[in-house]
């Protein structure tokens, strides 16, 4: 077969230009150091920008122990904010985004699923909930400067019963600036 041929062939069968190169990339971008991941696009919400990481959360109904993560999201600057939350599930994609509208000093709780009212009150919830996931959670507000003034903290809660009527453990997850490392904490 000619190398012109040859190489056409080559192409059709990786799936053209596109594939060709993007089977290098993916190559050249896995070092073997851990599973390959790929990079997915964020699904913060249109005309927010991703600012931190909780580099925890678990959101499961059964076998007990049950658990549901909450971030909570303070607007400390004094505009009104958009805020979001990415529940990234483990290597995976995104399962779902959830989206809340802060006035100057108000708090909203972002949650991966419904949770007992007297553990924490749910201002935005997944839907379909999480019931089964483990991953991260991305956390976003609207672009510009005022509404980088956002304060966070994430916490996972551990519950025994089918209404979650029995606290066991309250885990907080580390929160991290997109783009940066934790301090070693």
């Amino acid at each position: 077969m000619k190398p012109r041929k040859l190489i056409l062939m080559a192409l059709l069968v990786s799936g053209g230009f596109t594939g060709a190169y993007s089977t290098a990339f993916a190559q050249a971008a896995h070092d073997g150091s851990g599973p390959e991941t790929r990079l997915i696009s964020p699904q913060i919400a249109v005309g927010q920008v991703r600012r931190y990481v909780a580099t925890y959360m678990a959101s499961r109904t059964a076998p007990s122990p049950r658990s549901a993560t909450v971030v909570s999201i303070t607007n400390n600057s004094s505009t009104t904010c958009g805020t979001s939350v990415d529940w990234k599930i483990g290597f995976g994609g995104v399962a779902c985004t959830t989206s809340l509208t802060l006035a100057p000093g108000q708090t909203g709780e972002h949650c991966s699923r419904s949770i007992n009212d007297g553990l924490a009150v749910c201002n935005a919830t997944c839907s379909p909930q999480l019931t089964a996931d483990e991953g991260n959670a991305i956390i976003g507000s609207t672009s510009g400067t005022p509404c980088a003034a956002i304060a966070v903290s994430a916490r996972t809660f551990y519950t025994t019963g089918a209404s979650d009527q029995t606290l066991n453990a309250v885990s907080d997850a580390n929160i991290v600036r997109v783009g940066a490392g934790n301090n070693g904490d």
